[in-house]
């Protein structure tokens, strides 16, 4: 007879990108596990202000579960917290991911974010480019703090979790590597707030620090504000500001100017952790679980990072121009088109300011995209070519062997994060 599959509801809010990769991580478990997996939507619920009551026609929980009777349950945490209270699935099996540790009950099951992971990643990066000056921007939801030097206390009332435990690692990182620390945190923040006062605080903050001076921002969005703010100041990003954001929401960091330099979290991770919690609380009974953490992903390194002042502003355009096509399928010829000189130079310049040939970091980047497909991905090896800009699959593993020292199995096989 064969075995009914077990229904797990999922309850969710956000359908932008960084939960998306989120979802894909736990929805690639709930295939291999054979979950009939039903999706509760509240993004209604999460897109309303907070101030106002909630609206009627939500998905009431207690009448999904009684309609349901799920084998186990998992919710995104960026759901409305009037919208949704965790105490109403004590009666199931149930995983929360990224949500707030102090909202939820003490035993909860949680999957979150490492602030001390996303922050090391950050400052191996700007903390490379030898500057005395370091900053960190704090988002500007949530945070009733003072802005200033030496703004470090374990908890400032009203900050944001994942925004506290970014601040105090990289702080401390900056300090230990004997660095001067720079702070902007907003003072106070209501829904009534004037956007326009808060970004000209943020615009006077920057003006004021020294410079030149790395910036860690506490998310991709508050990064684009400091971008906003130094573009209308004149201030050049990266020479004078080197800027890095978290999240690499690829619409934000790719269409902004200069391009953003972000810390990717592990989301796939979260959700196949979140789905990997669950499974084991269905099968074994047990309701109580040490709650996990994921880390980093990558960091993907775009123009607002990649202050290199002794480098060939051509190179530095073909950099950029390389990142931006070299899955496409471009090769050295259109890159020199972009550099706008001759061969014998473009190939000079290249390896005067970077130390190999273009054709070298044309594959770098292509190869770093195969990296990521065998790690977080099923895909077969088959389909990887041509989203990587390689003609054929035999071309690709001639490459990759020649390069990377794997086969393109054993490196799957190696590195594998879906398991």
């Amino acid at each position: 007879m064969r075995r009914e599959c077990p229904i797990v509801l999922v309850f969710r809010s956000s359908h932008v990108e960084i939960s998306r990769r989120a979802f894909d991580g736990l929805f690639a478990f709930a295939r291999q596990a054979g979950w009939n997996v039903q999706t509760v939507d509240y993004a209604r619920a999460a897109s309303v202000e907070f101030s106002l009551p909630p609206h009627t026609g939500l998905p009431d929980v207690k009448d999904l579960l009684a309609f349901w009777r799920p084998a186990g349950c998992i919710v995104e945490g960026s759901i409305a917290p009037w919208a949704l209270d965790p105490k109403m699935f004590s009666s199931v099996p149930t995983v929360f991911f990224e949500e707030n540790p102090d909202r939820l009950p003490r035993q909860a099951v949680n999957v979150t974010c490492d602030g001390e992971a996303i922050a090391a990643c950050a400052a191996r990066e700007l903390l490379s480019l030898r500057l005395d000056d370091y900053a960190f921007v704090a988002s500007d939801y949530g945070m009733v703090v003072q802005s200033g030097e030496h703004c470090s206390a374990p908890r400032q009332p009203g900050e944001i979790y994942w925004c506290r435990a970014r601040r105090l690692a990289f702080e401390r990182l900056v300090r230990m590597n004997g660095r001067r620390f720079h702070l902007f945190a907003y003072e106070t923040i209501t829904r009534d707030s004037d956007i326009g006062s808060r970004r000209r605080r943020l615009a006077r903050w920057i003006a004021d620090l020294p410079k030149p001076c790395g910036i860690l921002a506490v998310n991709d969005y508050t990064a684009l504000q400091v971008i906003a703010a130094c573009n209308e100041l004149k201030i050049a990003i990266p020479d004078e500001v080197a800027l890095v954001g978290v999240d690499d929401d690829a619409a934000l960091c790719e269409n902004s100017t200069p391009t953003l330099s972000s810390v990717r979290p592990d989301h796939e991770r979260c959700g196949w952790q979140a789905a990997e919690l669950l499974d084991e609380m269905i099968t074994s009974g047990k309701r109580r679980l040490p709650s996990r953490t994921f880390g980093v992903a990558e960091f993907v390194r775009r123009e607002s990072s990649r202050r290199q002042p002794g480098v060939d502003m051509r190179v530095r355009r073909a950099l950029e121009f390389i990142r931006k096509n070299a899955c496409s399928g471009i090769e050295p010829p259109q890159v020199i088109a972009e550099m706008g000189c001759s061969r014998s130079l473009a190939n000079l310049l290249f390896r005067q300011n970077i130390g190999h040939t273009i054709l070298d970091e044309i594959h770098a980047v292509r190869l770093e995209k195969v990296k990521e497909f065998l790690t977080h991905t099923d895909m077969d090896f088959a389909a990887i070519p041509d989203f990587c800009g390689y003609a054929s699959l035999a071309d690709l593993r001639r490459v990759f062997r020649q390069r990377i020292g794997y086969t393109l199995g054993a490196y799957r096989k190696q590195n594998y994060m879906m398991r």
